[in-house]
Order: C-alpha cells, then sequence, then structure tokens
C-alpha cells in the first residue's frame, strides 16, 4: 500500500488529483542582502526548521569541531525554534565555523540559496517524509551535502545530483570531517544551470505536474481502464525502496 494511501486513505485518494513537488524556475534577485557572506569562505548553508529527535543538527555540528583550523568552511543557519539555543550556543564558542541568522522570506532565502557555495540538508529519523526543501534545494544546482540517520531509506533524487555527498549521522566524526573538508574544496564554485537541472529531474517540472493535472481530470471525467489515473498516488521517492522498508 502506498503511503499517500496509508495516510489519505483509499476512498479519499481515489476522489484527489496527486501531484509531485515542483521544481521551481530561476527569477530576478530580490536585493536582499548577501553581504554577509565571505567570499573568502566556503559559504554552506541550510534554511529550515530543526526537529527534536527527528531532525537534529547535532551531529553536523561534531563535524565541525572537528575541522582543521585551517578550515575556510563556515555553516550559515537560518532557523528558529528547536534547537536554537544548541546553535546559538555553539555559534558563540564557534563564531568562525557556525553563523545563525533568523528566518526570512522565501524570494529572500533564494537569494542567499544563490549566492552560497553548498547547501546542506538534514533528513528525517522517519522514512515517510524527506524535507520539501530538498526541491528548493535542486532547483538551485547548488552542490549538497545530506545528513541521513542510520537505517533510513536514501533519498533517490539527492542521489542523481552530480554534486552530492550523503553523510550518514552518529559514525566516525573525525573521518566524516576528512570527508566533507574534501567535498566543500572540490565542489566551491560548482553546479548545475537551470536546463541541466530540469533535464536531470523531468518529472518534477511544472510542465509535467501541468500535464499530469489535465491527465487526472480527464480520466476523472471518463475513467480509463489503464488505471492510469492512480499511478501518480504512489510516492515516488519510494521507487529504489523494497516493499518492506515502504512499510516500516
Amino acid at each position: 500500500m502506498n503511503v499517500c494511501q496509508d495516510f489519505l486513505g483509499a476512498e479519499v485518494l481515489a476522489k484527489s488529483s496527486v501531484l509531485d513537488y515542483m521544481l521551481f524556475e530561476p527569477s530576478a534577485p530580490s536585493g536582499f542582502d548577501t553581504g554577509f557572506l565571505n567570499p573568502d569562505r566556503i559559504t554552506l548553508l541550510y534554511a529550515g526548521g530543526f526537529i527534536e529527535k527527528a531532525r537534529s543538527p547535532e551531529y553536523f555540528l561534531s563535524i565541525l569541531e572537528k575541522l582543521p583550523p585551517e578550515s575556510p568552511v563556515v555553516w550559515h543557519v537560518f532557523s528558529s525554534g528547536c534547537y536554537a539555543d544548541a546553535l546559538a550556543d555553539f555559534s558563540r564558542r564557534h563564531p568562525d565555523r557556525l553563523v545563525c541568522h533568523r528566518p526570512v522570506k522565501v524570494h529572500e532565502i533564494r537569494d542567499v540559496m544563490n549566492a552560497c557555495d553548498i547547501l546542506v540538508n538534514v533528513s528525517n529519523d522517519m522514512d515517510q517524509f524527506f524535507p520539501s526543501k530538498v526541491f528548493d534545494y535542486l532547483s538551485t544546482g547548488k552542490p549538497i551535502l545530506n545528513f541521513t540517520y542510520p537505517k533510513r531509506l536514501k533519498n533517490p533524487l539527492f542521489e542523481k545530483h552530480p554534486h552530492y555527498l550523503d553523510v550518514e549521522m552518529f559514525g566516525d566524526a573525525a573521518a566524516d570531517a576528512a570527508r566533507v573538508q574534501a567535498f566543500c574544496e572540490a565542489n566551491q564554485g560548482r553546479g548545475m544551470r537551470p536546463q541541466e537541472v530540469f533535464a536531470r529531474y523531468p518529472e518534477y517540472t511544472p510542465e509535467r505536474n501541468l500535464q499530469t493535472l489535465i491527465q487526472q481530470l480527464e480520466c476523472k471525467k471518463d475513467p480509463c481502464k489503464e488505471g492510469r489515473c492512480s499511478e501518480r498516488g504512489e510516492n515516488r521517492y519510494y521507487e529504489s525502496g523494497t516493499q518492506e522498508s515502504r512499510k516500516r
């Protein structure tokens, strides 16, 4: 049974149109001041919330502590709420490694995403949901540093990215710090152009979602025998997962 059906129920799902998240198209800068990003440093960005016991920044903080003193890596975090005190305390002790910012508007954070070097994602400690910021991150074409919980499904969307590193949390922090340092140095200034992003993820473009919506509306008027209407109810994140992992 697919994830949408688990949460909505088969009857509700049969009356619904299920669309994927979409990549966003490039837009003109909003004018938000990104002068706080030091061009002499490798700037990492995390934008969004953390969730107690389900999406924690603590392992990445332990990695930042183990980077060599001369490392140019600095992490900028736009967040509030859960783990705010821990982040603020770490920033006071290591101001050259972590800079905390207040949350800003979506069009403003996109300016920051486009100006930084590498985007940081912390996955959830659950198989049913991945953070929605995944699509914002992919849309920029920027390199992605992803932290996952042990024994959780890997996000196949990230695995298609040419500039991507997955770090499983709670391992050898010193070894992972060396991997993160090497990845940051190798990928500073790299990324994909918008055309390449859309070519790698064609199923998540606005055009594809519009086509899907039209098809589903037509199928609801004249139900098709092939069952295509229900195909989109299967959460595509789980294409690479096993049936057992889907049931967890």
